[in-house]
């Protein structure tokens, strides 16, 4: 169906490797061509690393390109086809029916237009041979995959396929429509191009890799290389010596008494919840993993607990949990913090609070997701990274003491915030 042999086969692992070949790729191009200076990039990776989302995205959020101007540059590096944002807009019915509701959701796919037996499909990674192989498989057509702005294919699910926005979307959506009535761009300044560019067989998904040299990450010097050994040893495995120790088959009870019972001491250590959550983190690929771990450590032991993002003056849903099970839609709470709230309390003092839940709006709206009933204790963890409030931990429960379990809880952040420092780390030397 497509070529082989094409670059492309290596974005077939799965998504999360896709994702970041194609962070990388559009970095390195848009630096290249000096569309974007290496520190606006080094600011739209850390945004990406503590806020999730594409990388494209989180450029746009910062102010430094517009969308169209990122997704006009990756048609040509890919050699795609890309559709303006109005067009998008604008889908016949009949061909929006060609792909299920529950198929376009699922995959973040728009269908665009039908020639014969080929379907160009909008898609959320263009170069996902394994998702365009399901789908040509799935639809019966030939797919051809089309360049299109995340924040444009996210207003098109919600309007053909009622996929509701996160707010992260919804407030940059209103972004870019004040940014539109900002500014005036004559019609000569801007490059005439088809709406959709007629690509031949032979062009589909040929990949431009020359001048894929690396460029700088994160940048930051003070990280890792300032805890101790202690510390990295709490976040890792048995250790090595012990570990062949243990899988000696010439070892017999009795014939080392001493290093078996370490052995085993370990061993049993490792089975402690905490130890469990720490191998989590070392384990977490992105943001995501380590708000799983936080989440499946923490609702063992309370009845509530969500993790709130602090961006642009806002607390907003990320994850939570009421009794071990998921809670639906929290993503969708927004708590500004300039209104009275313990979030913003927490916002302003940089610390931890421990104590009653005041009757405010605020609090409200944020128990009410666990609780009809206000909380008479609650605690609330924020999570620094570098100086900066990234995100707050919320737990509350009427059956723990928060003051006994205090130190546990500030020893589990700190872990958090190595973990993001090791993701953070892990991205440099990958993207290197």
């Amino acid at each position: 169906m497509f070529k082989s042999g094409t670059k492309l086969e290596l974005h077939t692992s799965n998504q999360t490797d896709g994702d970041q070949m194609m962070s990388q790729r559009l970095g390195d191009l848009l630096v290249s061509e000096k569309l974007l200076t290496s520190t606006q990039l080094e600011e739209a990776i850390e945004a990406q690393c503590l806020y999730g989302g594409r990388l494209g995205t989180n450029i746009v959020e910062l102010g430094h390109l517009s969308e169209e101007e990122i997704a006009r540059t990756l048609s040509r590096k890919l050699h795609l086809p890309y559709i303006e944002p109005k067009l998008l807009m604008k889908i016949p019915i009949e061909v929006i029916n060609l792909v299920p509701h529950k198929l376009a959701r699922k995959h973040l796919v728009i269908p665009c237009r039908l020639e014969k037996k080929r379907l160009y499909l909008a898609m959320s990674d263009p170069t996902n041979l394994t998702i365009i192989d399901a789908l040509a498989f799935r639809l019966g057509f030939i797919i051809v995959p089309v360049v299109v702005p995340e924040i444009r294919l996210m207003l098109a699910l919600q309007k053909y396929y009622q996929l509701d926005l996160s707010i992260r979307f919804q407030s940059l959506s209103q972004k870019l429509a004040n940014r539109s009535n900002k500014k005036n761009i004559p019609p000569s300044s801007i490059q005439k191009q088809d709406p959709i560019l007629d690509v031949a067989d032979e062009d589909i998904l040929e990949l431009d890799t020359n001048d894929e040299e690396s460029w700088p990450l994160l940048g930051e010097k003070e990280s890792l290389d300032m805890l101790s050994d202690e510390e990295y040893q709490e976040l890792i495995n048995l250790p090595t010596h012990l570990r062949n120790l243990a899988e000696d088959s010439s070892l017999k009870p009795g014939t080392e008494p001493q290093a078996t019972l370490e052995i085993q001491k370990l061993q049993t250590k490792e089975q402690h919840p905490f130890a469990l959550f720490c191998r989590q983190l070392n384990s977490a690929v992105n943001r995501d993993d380590i708000a799983d771990a936080i989440i499946d450590y923490v609702s063992q032991m309370n009845a509530g607990v969500a993790l709130l993002m602090i961006k642009d003056g806002e607390a907003i849903g990320w994850k939570a949990a009421f009794a071990s099970e998921p809670l639906i839609d929290f993503e969708q709470l927004q708590i500004p913090l300039d209104q009275p709230s313990v979030l913003q309390t927490v916002s302003l003092s940089k610390s931890f609070y421990l104590g009653p839940l005041v009757k405010e709006v605020n609090n409200i709206l944020l128990s009410s997701r666990f609780s009809h009933q206000l909380p008479q204790t609650v605690l609330l963890m924020p999570l620094m990274l570098r100086g900066r409030l990234v995100s707050v931990l919320y737990l509350q429960d009427t059956k723990h003491n928060f003051q006994e379990q205090l130190p546990e809880y500030q020893k589990m952040i700190a872990k958090v915030t190595m973990a993001f420092e090791m993701l953070i780390l892990k991205n440099k030397i990958q993207m290197s």
